[in-house]
């Protein structure tokens, strides 16, 4: 998700619980401190995934910042 639309990253989120079983784990990759100063990250913020996942039905297991730290990988089990 490092590179979509907010929206669109929104909506995915929204639809991971549709996707999975009870108990079902989603791993994502996505921006986790916004975007940066140049290129073409989206402006995504580790809260932002965390607060649609959760709003979805998932709870977040893990959390944490991958890489050169401006991505994040979130681990989520729908509940």
């Amino acid at each position: 998700m490092v590179h979509m639309e907010k929206s669109i990253a929104k909506s995915n989120c929204e639809q991971i619980p549709s996707l999975l079983k009870k108990g079902g784990i989603a791993f994502l990759d996505h921006p986790g401190k916004g975007a940066k100063v140049s290129g073409h990250r989206t402006n995504i913020l580790n809260s932002d995934i965390s607060m649609w996942l959760e709003d979805a039905g998932m709870k977040i297991m893990e959390q944490k910042p991958r890489g050169n730290g401006w991505d994040s990988i979130t681990i989520s089990k729908k509940i």
